[in-house]
């Protein structure tokens, strides 16, 4: 069945599937077009989306990339995103802007209903004298002057002058402006065409024309010369024998407002039209884009611009701002002979034919922009399907089948044959011509125990490709290498090689797993790509054996289609969309991935899978692919023109006290200041982009604070809480398709301190705090030397004082008692035995031991005595008085070096009266012959052992010494010290140990 049909078909069939409710409306307008409408796709903007007013009526690029918008309700900056209001409150002259334009500066030139003026750095200047007037247009030429067209008056400024042309009309109501390449202006006004010689502003020349009473709008110079006037119902192009008015020649009919002409770099013209949306003129023919195909949001079209990127931007009259955009793809669906059912492979032959294979059963060739079909149906039922193609270079085209075998097309001949062997019950899935001139095929299970790769020649089949072959159950693709390997890919058995006469299994190189394979491509290095379903990207036979994944940056886990095109990237059908991919590049990040899918006109956003032969190039390096829809076109050469660097400003940066600096187009030199306290930084971006810009990722940093890049995605607004003081550099980048590239942006900042947190004041702080720190300390060694001092003095004090009580007693109660003692003496000697005498010796006995403890009082009071060399020699002294008073022998041990030290006189006088205890013990209860007393001293103790070599008692019987036992331990624990008794038949040692740093709580100040 041939679906050529007359031209205009495509286009109906096409108008039909996407507006099949306008299906009557449509059939009347399709047989004014002669030609298939341009591919290109529609976005566009309206008051909702921030733009200030749906009226548009001009619009231009910037230098910069971004676009200037031109409303009824202000002026507006647009950089894919945000749309940046101008209006009377920024300083625009009027509410109502009609007309937009760059200066050579630079500069955009705004034409209100007040007047015009133009931006710089961030405000807008009226021009004087054009004030309250109406400003419809605005034009340049390469002298650096500026054009104003109003109402009622023609202007130039240049140089900051602004010199009035005087019109030969009526009413100037200037509508456009053109340059002539010998630098002569075309000014246009709403019923005449003049010529202008800029070096004299008085030659100004009416040229006459077919347009009297008309109402002209715009005009324009064509790529080949042709001067074009467009208005109400007229289209004038100057041909070399005058004016010839085309409008008749316009598929909408004689009657079309033309309000805009603007020609293209390839020769097009483009027209917008008061009524009828879009018309595109090319290769001689006339096309409509109109709102009832999508193209625009209103057929009331006020203004058209082409931008450097060849997008072109059409403002309406009461439908917002509007894009379009060439469609990538070529799309061959439905109107262009496929589509009705899946096409399972798409097939590019030697001579450049391109092929396609339904699952319905046809085989369809590629005639002019229509896929024909070229021979009857392969299979005569409804079950049979083509499933691989093979157009090979004797003029044949091979068909594998679902259910029908293989088949050969000749195509010289047209005659179609079932190649002999060939089973019909064989699920065939792929075809490989292999190096030896036969063709491999691949198969999967159904009446047969397993799949099998067979080897074919025209005469049929040749039996089995390899001598064994492991069981598979269904085979999706037979690839081989340019060292002759077969690779095969397999649903469910993994992916496997034959080399060397055997099969091996190859598993993921990291995890081990089984590889869901899917697709092979051999691509010129000699590495070989694997697609799987839901296992992402395999590369093999490399140096560097990789695997991808969505955390990677592919668009999905499935690949079911991978070609290469001719500057080796990979494109990738997947179940969501296209994707290309650098395989140079290992660390590609995720989102710098080129990825197309519906909103780049791609039909169906899932492609083929789980067959052979689904895609191909053809000898131009265009891409073909296989959809369930139909088919696409691609030219990667084509799509990488149209390619273009990103650009990336940082717009603003504002604290909560409101924005404190605003980009102006020159970058600052000084660094941004941040006031101690302004709390949160908000830095808004700007990245001009207006194909799909809420994917564009941008990484930024904050050099100083972080070392980290963070990503931003479909946002411009970064913000830093509470920078803490010093200096930093704010850097961002746009993440493009190629790792690494991409524009940049910086921006040095300073967060000042606090007064308290700066250099100077923490030193004074610091001085102050030593200062006010050493102040402090003399004054506290000045008080701890003043009670040094007093407590020196009241030392001193108790000295003297205990001197002089020693003096006293030794020399008044001493004298006294020696007296006492003297005089008893010479009584009890003149007296005879008897009563008295005993009392008077009894007298006496009394005084000597009264001066015996009044010479221990004196000397335990004495502080000439509390160093504890005098304690221990007069231990020694009164140990061999009590010794020798008694006849006993005594010895003395001192161990170790006696410290220079003062001793406490409590301490001194119970250690003295513990000793004078024991030895008393001793001198009465013992009957010893001897007494020793040894006396050891270290940095913390003294211990006094007072040992006798006498009977020994049992302390727990020996009732008549518990009193003076006890006696012992108490004075020795009053002073911190302890008192232990070891007493056996022969002898009794008791030991006194006293430390030298009594505990703080037993210290009590010296007793007189």
């Amino acid at each position: 069945m041939n679906r050529s049909g007359p031209p205009f078909c495509p286009w109906l069939r096409r108008a039909l599937l996407h507006l099949s409710q306008r299906t009557t409306l449509l059939c009347a307008l399709a047989l004014f077009l002669p030609a298939k409408a341009a591919d290109y796709l529609n976005d566009f903007w309206q008051t909702n989306d921030g733009l200030p007013s749906n009226v548009v009526s001009d619009v231009i690029r910037d230098a910069e990339g971004f676009l200037w918008v031109a409303t009824g309700n202000g002026l507006a900056r647009f950089d894919g995103l945000h749309f940046e209001i101008h209006s009377l409150a920024q300083g625009v002259p009027g509410t109502q802007v009609h007309a937009v334009e760059l200066d050579s500066q630079g500069r955009v030139w705004a034409g209100t209903n007040n007047g015009a003026a133009y931006l710089e750095g961030d405000r807008w200047h009226p021009v004087p004298g054009t004030t309250g007037q109406i400003v419809y247009s605005l034009g340049t030429t390469h002298d650096g002057a500026v054009w104003i067209g109003a109402y009622r008056a023609c202007w130039r400024w240049q140089n900051g002058q602004l010199d009035e042309v005087s019109l030969p009309v009526h009413l100037p109501d200037v509508r456009a402006f053109s340059e002539l390449p010998d630098g002569h202006l075309w000014v246009l006004s709403s019923e005449s065409l003049c010529r202008i010689d800029p070096a004299s502003l008085t030659s100004v020349e009416t040229v006459p024309g077919p347009w009297i009473g008309k109402d002209l709008r715009d005009l324009c110079i064509t790529s080949d010369g042709h001067l074009w006037v467009a208005g109400n119902g007229v289209l004038y192009r100057k041909e070399a024998n005058g004016w010839e008015n085309v409008i008749s020649e316009l598929p909408t009919g004689p009657d079309t407002f033309v309000f805009s002409c603007r020609p293209d770099d390839n020769g097009q013209l483009w027209l917008a039209t008061r009524d009828s949306g879009i018309l595109l003129y090319r290769d001689q023919q006339w096309s409509v884009l109109d709102a009832r195909m999508g193209m625009v949001s209103l057929n009331d079209v006020r203004c058209l611009t082409l931008d450097q990127e060849g997008l072109i931007w059409a403002g309406t009259n009461g439908g917002g701002l509007n894009l379009l955009r060439r469609q990538w793809f070529e799309t061959f669906t439905a109107p262009e002979g496929l589509g009705r059912t899946v096409t399972t492979s798409v097939a590019v032959g030697p001579d450049g034919s391109v092929w396609a294979g339904t699952d319905g059963g046809r085989l369809f060739q590629l005639q002019g922009n229509n896929f024909v079909q070229s021979i009857p149906d392969v299979s005569g039922s409804p079950f049979g399907a083509v499933r691989a193609l093979l157009p090979r270079g004797d003029d044949s085209v091979w068909v594998a089948t679902y259910d029908r075998g293989i088949y050969r097309f000749d195509r010289s001949s047209g005659q179609l044959d079932q190649l002999p062997s060939s089973d019909p019950s064989e699920p065939y899935s792929s075809l490989l011509e292999f190096h030896d001139g036969t063709v491999l095929s691949g198969s999967s299970e159904r009446d047969r125990p397993h799949a099998f790769i067979e080897r074919w020649t025209a005469e049929g089949n040749q039996g089995p490709a390899t001598p064994e072959m492991p069981s598979f159950r269904r085979i999706l693709d037979v690839l081989e290498d340019t060292q002759q390997r077969i690779w095969v890919a397999t649903a469910g058995d993994g992916l496997w090689r034959f080399q060397k006469s055997s099969w091996d299994r190859i598993d993921d190189p990291n995890q081990g797993n089984l590889i869901l394979a899917s697709c092979l491509l051999e691509t010129r290095d000699g590495a070989i790509w694997v697609g799987t379903l839901g296992q992402g990207l395999y590369r093999f036979n490399h140096p560097e054996p990789r695997h991808w994944t969505t955390a990677e940056g592919l668009v999905s886990q499935t690949v079911s289609q991978i070609l290469e095109d001719q500057n080796g990237s990979l494109w990738l059908g997947t179940d969501t969309g296209l994707q290309r991919m650098d395989p140079t590049r290992p660390n590609t990040p995720a989102g710098g991935l080129l990825v197309l899918g519906r909103g780049d006109g791609l039909p169906s956003p899932q492609f083929t899978g789980e067959y052979g032969n689904l895609c191909d190039s053809d000898p131009e390096g265009r891409l073909w692919f296989a959809l369930p829809s139909g088919a696409i076109r691609l030219d990667p050469a084509e799509i990488e023109k149209s390619q273009t660097t990103v650009p990336l400003y940082i717009e603003s940066a504002a604290n909560d006290s409101g924005v404190f600096w605003k980009r102006s187009r020159l970058s600052p030199s000084e660094p941004l200041r941040l006031e101690p306290g302004s709390g949160t930084l908000r830095i808004e971006l700007a990245a001009p982009e207006f194909t799909h810009p809420q994917n564009r990722v941008i990484r930024y940093r904050m050099s100083g604070l972080e070392n980290e890049w963070q990503e931003l995605r479909g946002s411009r607004s970064i913000a830093y809480a509470s920078l803490p003081p010093g200096k930093f550099r704010f850097e961002a980048r746009v993440v493009e398709t190629e790792e690494g590239s991409g524009s940049t942006a910086s921006i040095d900042l300073v967060v000042i301190p606090h007064f308290w947190e700066t250099a100077p004041f923490q030193m004074l702080v610091l001085l102050l705090l030593m200062t006010a720190t050493g102040i402090g300390i003399r004054a506290w060694s000045l008080r701890k030397v003043r009670h040094k001092v007093l407590a020196l003095r009241q030392a001193r004090r108790v000295e003297a004082e205990r001197s002089r009580i020693a003096r006293d007693l030794h020399d008044d109660l001493g004298a006294s008692l020696t007296e006492v003692n003297l005089i008893g003496t010479l009584l009890s000697n003149s007296l005879a035995a008897g009563d008295q005498k005993n009392k008077v010796d009894s007298i006496v006995s009394r005084a000597r031991h009264m001066a015996k403890s009044l010479d221990e009082i004196v000397w335990t009071v004495n502080p000439a005595n509390d160093l504890l060399s005098s304690t221990l020699y007069y231990l020694c002294s009164r140990v061999r008085e009590s010794a020798d008073a008694a006849g006993l022998r005594g010895r003395f041990e001192i161990d170790g070096d006696i410290p220079e030290r003062s001793l406490d006189s409590r301490q001194r006088h119970h250690l003295l009266m513990a000793v004078n205890e024991a030895v008393n013990n001793a001198l009465k209860h013992a009957h010893a012959t001897e007494i020793k007393l040894q006396l050891s001293v270290s940095p913390t103790h003294i211990i006094a052992r007072v040992i006798d070599n006498g009977l020994g008692f049992d302390p727990n019987t020996a009732t008549h010494l518990r009193n003076g036992l006890g006696n012992m331990r108490s004075r020795m624990e009053s002073v911190g010290g302890t008192m232990e008794l070891e007493s056996g038949s022969t002898g009794t040692t008791i030991q006194l140990t006293l430390p030298l740093e009594a505990p703080q709580s037993q210290r009590h100040p010296a007793t007189p």
